[in-house]
Protein backbone atom coordinates (compact mmCIF):
# COMPACT_ATOMS: atom_id res chain seq x y z
CA UNK A 1 0.00 0.00 0.00
CA UNK A 2 3.03 2.30 -0.15
CA UNK A 3 2.48 5.53 -2.15
CA UNK A 4 -1.02 4.43 -3.11
CA UNK A 5 -4.11 6.54 -3.71
CA UNK A 6 -7.48 4.80 -3.45
CA UNK A 7 -10.62 6.29 -4.97
CA UNK A 8 -13.83 5.33 -3.20
CA UNK A 9 -15.73 5.37 0.07
CA UNK A 10 -13.06 5.01 2.75
CA UNK A 11 -15.12 2.38 4.59
CA UNK A 12 -15.24 0.11 1.53
CA UNK A 13 -11.54 0.64 0.79
CA UNK A 14 -10.53 -0.03 4.39
CA UNK A 15 -12.70 -3.13 4.60
CA UNK A 16 -11.61 -4.72 1.33
CA UNK A 17 -8.12 -3.39 0.57
CA UNK A 18 -6.28 -2.64 3.83
CA UNK A 19 -5.01 -5.53 5.94
CA UNK A 20 -5.24 -5.83 9.72
CA UNK A 21 -2.48 -4.01 11.62
CA UNK A 22 -0.67 -2.86 8.47
CA UNK A 23 -0.52 0.91 9.10
CA UNK A 24 1.88 2.79 11.40
CA UNK A 25 0.18 6.19 11.55
CA UNK A 26 -3.31 7.42 10.69
CA UNK A 27 -4.33 11.05 10.26
CA UNK A 28 -7.86 11.89 9.18
CA UNK A 29 -9.44 15.23 8.37
CA UNK A 30 -13.04 14.11 7.84
CA UNK A 31 -16.07 16.32 7.22
CA UNK A 32 -16.99 18.33 10.34
CA UNK A 33 -20.82 18.00 10.14
CA UNK A 34 -21.03 21.64 9.07
CA UNK A 35 -24.36 21.12 7.23
CA UNK A 36 -22.99 22.67 4.04
CA UNK A 37 -21.44 21.77 0.70
CA UNK A 38 -17.87 22.82 -0.14
CA UNK A 39 -17.03 24.06 -3.62
CA UNK A 40 -13.80 24.16 -5.57
CA UNK A 41 -13.21 27.14 -7.84
CA UNK A 42 -11.20 26.85 -11.04
CA UNK A 43 -9.34 30.01 -12.04
CA UNK A 44 -7.91 28.66 -15.28
CA UNK A 45 -8.48 30.98 -18.25
CA UNK A 46 -10.40 28.23 -20.01
CA UNK A 47 -12.30 27.02 -16.93
CA UNK A 48 -14.33 29.70 -15.17
CA UNK A 49 -16.52 27.45 -13.08
CA UNK A 50 -16.86 25.65 -9.78
CA UNK A 51 -17.95 22.22 -8.61
CA UNK A 52 -18.78 20.55 -5.30
CA UNK A 53 -15.63 19.24 -3.64
CA UNK A 54 -17.61 17.34 -1.00
CA UNK A 55 -20.92 17.40 0.81
CA UNK A 56 -21.01 17.70 4.60
CA UNK A 57 -24.66 16.98 5.22
CA UNK A 58 -25.71 13.78 6.99
CA UNK A 59 -29.27 12.55 7.45
CA UNK A 60 -31.03 9.49 8.82
CA UNK A 61 -31.70 8.40 5.26
CA UNK A 62 -28.09 8.20 4.16
CA UNK A 63 -26.77 6.32 7.21
CA UNK A 64 -29.12 3.32 7.27
CA UNK A 65 -26.39 1.09 5.86
CA UNK A 66 -23.95 2.21 8.57
CA UNK A 67 -26.47 1.41 11.32
CA UNK A 68 -26.98 -2.09 9.93
CA UNK A 69 -23.22 -2.64 9.71
CA UNK A 70 -22.71 -1.50 13.31
CA UNK A 71 -25.37 -3.95 14.42
CA UNK A 72 -23.65 -6.75 12.52
CA UNK A 73 -20.32 -5.91 14.17
CA UNK A 74 -21.96 -6.47 17.56
CA UNK A 75 -20.43 -3.30 18.95
CA UNK A 76 -23.03 -3.19 21.71
CA UNK A 77 -21.69 -0.29 23.79
CA UNK A 78 -21.02 1.88 20.75
CA UNK A 79 -24.46 1.14 19.34
CA UNK A 80 -26.04 2.00 22.70
CA UNK A 81 -24.10 5.30 22.79
CA UNK A 82 -25.27 6.20 19.29
CA UNK A 83 -28.88 5.41 20.15
CA UNK A 84 -28.57 7.78 23.10
CA UNK A 85 -27.24 10.47 20.77
CA UNK A 86 -30.16 9.85 18.40
CA UNK A 87 -32.40 11.00 21.24
CA UNK A 88 -30.37 13.75 22.97
CA UNK A 89 -28.32 15.04 20.02
CA UNK A 90 -30.25 14.26 16.82
CA UNK A 91 -28.29 16.95 14.92
CA UNK A 92 -25.09 14.93 15.48
CA UNK A 93 -26.42 11.37 15.36
CA UNK A 94 -26.22 10.65 11.58
CA UNK A 95 -22.71 12.11 11.33
CA UNK A 96 -21.48 10.20 14.40
CA UNK A 97 -22.91 6.96 13.02
CA UNK A 98 -21.01 7.47 9.76
CA UNK A 99 -17.81 8.23 11.66
CA UNK A 100 -18.15 5.34 14.14
CA UNK A 101 -18.12 2.65 11.49
CA UNK A 102 -15.01 4.14 9.88
CA UNK A 103 -13.15 4.66 13.17
CA UNK A 104 -13.67 0.95 13.95
CA UNK A 105 -12.07 0.03 10.61
CA UNK A 106 -9.22 2.50 11.11
CA UNK A 107 -8.52 0.97 14.51
CA UNK A 108 -8.42 -2.50 12.90
CA UNK A 109 -5.78 -1.58 10.29
CA UNK A 110 -3.54 0.28 12.77
CA UNK A 111 -0.50 -1.54 14.13
CA UNK A 112 -0.16 -2.08 17.87
CA UNK A 113 2.64 0.51 17.86
CA UNK A 114 0.59 2.93 15.75
CA UNK A 115 -1.03 6.30 16.44
CA UNK A 116 -4.31 7.88 15.36
CA UNK A 117 -4.96 11.61 14.86
CA UNK A 118 -8.52 12.82 14.27
CA UNK A 119 -8.83 16.41 13.04
CA UNK A 120 -12.15 18.06 13.90
CA UNK A 121 -13.59 21.29 15.28
CA UNK A 122 -15.17 22.21 18.64
CA UNK A 123 -18.69 21.51 17.30
CA UNK A 124 -18.11 17.74 17.09
CA UNK A 125 -14.88 17.09 19.00
CA UNK A 126 -16.55 16.26 22.32
CA UNK A 127 -18.93 13.80 20.61
CA UNK A 128 -16.13 12.19 18.58
CA UNK A 129 -14.00 11.79 21.70
CA UNK A 130 -16.66 9.55 23.29
CA UNK A 131 -16.64 7.39 20.13
CA UNK A 132 -12.83 7.13 20.13
CA UNK A 133 -12.77 6.40 23.87
CA UNK A 134 -14.93 3.33 23.25
CA UNK A 135 -13.04 2.11 20.17
CA UNK A 136 -9.46 2.80 21.36
CA UNK A 137 -10.03 2.83 25.11
CA UNK A 138 -10.16 6.07 27.09
CA UNK A 139 -6.71 5.44 28.59
CA UNK A 140 -5.19 5.55 25.09
CA UNK A 141 -5.96 9.25 24.65
CA UNK A 142 -2.56 10.95 24.45
CA UNK A 143 -3.63 14.55 23.84
CA UNK A 144 -6.41 16.85 22.84
CA UNK A 145 -4.32 19.11 20.58
CA UNK A 146 -5.48 22.66 19.92
CA UNK A 147 -4.36 24.03 16.55
CA UNK A 148 -4.52 27.83 16.77
CA UNK A 149 -4.32 30.20 13.82
CA UNK A 150 -5.13 33.75 12.80
CA UNK A 151 -7.57 34.76 10.09
CA UNK A 152 -10.15 37.45 9.39
CA UNK A 153 -13.71 36.59 10.41
CA UNK A 154 -16.94 38.50 10.10
CA UNK A 155 -18.12 40.62 13.02
CA UNK A 156 -20.56 38.72 15.24
CA UNK A 157 -21.86 38.41 18.81
CA UNK A 158 -19.12 35.97 19.86
CA UNK A 159 -15.34 35.72 20.11
CA UNK A 160 -13.60 34.82 16.86
CA UNK A 161 -13.36 31.09 16.21
CA UNK A 162 -9.65 30.56 15.64
CA UNK A 163 -8.81 26.97 16.46
CA UNK A 164 -9.39 23.34 15.49
CA UNK A 165 -9.12 20.23 17.66
CA UNK A 166 -6.96 17.18 16.91
CA UNK A 167 -7.63 14.09 19.04
CA UNK A 168 -4.46 12.00 19.40
CA UNK A 169 -4.76 8.32 20.43
CA UNK A 170 -2.22 5.52 20.66
CA UNK A 171 -3.21 1.98 19.74
CA UNK A 172 -1.36 0.74 22.84
CA UNK A 173 1.13 1.82 25.48
CA UNK A 174 3.88 0.94 22.97
CA UNK A 175 2.81 3.46 20.34
CA UNK A 176 5.74 5.28 18.72
CA UNK A 177 6.35 8.85 19.84
CA UNK A 178 9.26 11.11 18.93
CA UNK A 179 9.72 14.28 20.98
CA UNK A 180 9.26 17.42 18.89
CA UNK A 181 11.48 20.38 19.79
CA UNK A 182 10.28 23.91 18.99
CA UNK A 183 13.14 26.41 18.54
CA UNK A 184 12.98 29.47 20.74
CA UNK A 185 12.67 32.77 18.96
CA UNK A 186 15.98 34.59 18.75
CA UNK A 187 15.21 37.05 21.57
CA UNK A 188 13.02 34.81 23.73
CA UNK A 189 13.78 35.17 27.42
CA UNK A 190 16.75 37.49 27.06
CA UNK A 191 14.92 40.33 28.77
CA UNK A 192 13.74 37.93 31.50
CA UNK A 193 15.68 38.22 34.77
CA UNK A 194 15.71 34.40 35.02
CA UNK A 195 18.05 34.14 32.03
CA UNK A 196 21.80 34.62 32.15
CA UNK A 197 24.71 34.16 29.76
CA UNK A 198 27.41 31.55 30.25
CA UNK A 199 31.11 32.01 29.45
CA UNK A 200 30.38 31.30 25.77
CA UNK A 201 27.60 33.87 25.52
CA UNK A 202 24.79 31.27 25.43
CA UNK A 203 21.56 32.24 27.19
CA UNK A 204 20.26 29.85 29.84
CA UNK A 205 18.09 29.58 32.94
CA UNK A 206 18.23 27.18 35.88
CA UNK A 207 15.52 24.51 36.04
CA UNK A 208 14.67 23.34 39.54
CA UNK A 209 13.85 19.69 40.33
CA UNK A 210 12.31 18.41 43.54
CA UNK A 211 14.92 16.59 45.57
CA UNK A 212 17.58 16.99 42.87
CA UNK A 213 20.16 19.51 41.79
CA UNK A 214 18.91 22.19 39.33
CA UNK A 215 20.22 22.08 35.79
CA UNK A 216 20.75 24.55 32.94
CA UNK A 217 18.17 24.95 30.18
CA UNK A 218 19.60 26.73 27.13
CA UNK A 219 17.50 28.87 24.82
CA UNK A 220 19.32 27.43 21.81
CA UNK A 221 18.05 23.94 22.66
CA UNK A 222 14.42 24.90 22.19
CA UNK A 223 11.44 23.56 24.11
CA UNK A 224 9.34 20.41 23.88
CA UNK A 225 6.17 20.92 21.84
CA UNK A 226 3.00 21.12 23.90
CA UNK A 227 -0.62 20.44 22.97
CA UNK A 228 -1.18 24.04 21.78
CA UNK A 229 0.09 24.46 18.20
CA UNK A 230 0.48 27.93 16.73
CA UNK A 231 0.79 27.13 13.01
CA UNK A 232 -0.34 29.54 10.30
CA UNK A 233 -3.64 28.88 8.53
CA UNK A 234 -3.69 28.72 4.73
CA UNK A 235 -5.13 32.05 3.65
CA UNK A 236 -5.79 33.62 0.26
CA UNK A 237 -2.18 34.81 -0.09
CA UNK A 238 -0.51 31.57 1.02
CA UNK A 239 1.98 30.07 -1.45
CA UNK A 240 0.65 26.60 -0.58
CA UNK A 241 -2.91 27.46 -1.52
CA UNK A 242 -4.35 25.09 -4.13
CA UNK A 243 -8.00 26.11 -4.01
CA UNK A 244 -9.20 23.10 -2.03
CA UNK A 245 -11.73 24.50 0.49
CA UNK A 246 -10.45 22.71 3.61
CA UNK A 247 -6.73 22.56 2.81
CA UNK A 248 -4.41 22.27 5.82
CA UNK A 249 -0.80 23.57 5.98
CA UNK A 250 2.14 21.24 5.38
CA UNK A 251 3.73 22.23 8.71
CA UNK A 252 0.73 20.80 10.57
CA UNK A 253 0.98 17.42 8.85
CA UNK A 254 4.77 17.44 9.08
CA UNK A 255 4.65 17.74 12.87
CA UNK A 256 2.26 14.79 13.15
CA UNK A 257 4.30 12.58 10.83
CA UNK A 258 7.57 13.41 12.62
CA UNK A 259 6.07 12.84 16.08
CA UNK A 260 4.43 9.48 15.45
CA UNK A 261 6.34 7.65 12.73
CA UNK A 262 9.81 6.83 11.50
CA UNK A 263 11.29 6.67 8.03
CA UNK A 264 9.78 3.87 5.95
CA UNK A 265 6.54 3.67 7.96
CA UNK A 266 3.11 3.48 6.35
CA UNK A 267 0.99 6.60 6.89
CA UNK A 268 -2.71 6.53 6.02
CA UNK A 269 -5.00 9.51 5.38
CA UNK A 270 -8.45 7.94 5.33
CA UNK A 271 -10.39 10.96 4.02
CA UNK A 272 -7.90 13.19 2.16
CA UNK A 273 -9.84 16.12 3.61
CA UNK A 274 -6.69 18.13 4.28
CA UNK A 275 -6.14 18.62 0.53
CA UNK A 276 -2.37 18.53 1.12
Amino acid sequence: IMNYLYLGDCYDVLKHDIQDESVDLIYIDPPFNSKRNYNMFFDDDEIKTQRVAFEDTWTLKNIQYELEELNNLQSEKLYKLLMTYSDVAPHAFPYLTMMSLRIIELHRVLKDTGSFYLHCDPNMSHYLKTICDLVFGYKQLRNEIVWCYRRYTAKSNRFQRLHDIILFYGKSADSIFNTIIIPYKDKSGKADSHYKQDENGKWYRMQKRKGKEPYKVFLSEGVRAGDWWDISHINSSSKERLGYPTQKPKKLLERIVKASSKEGDVVLDGFCGCGT
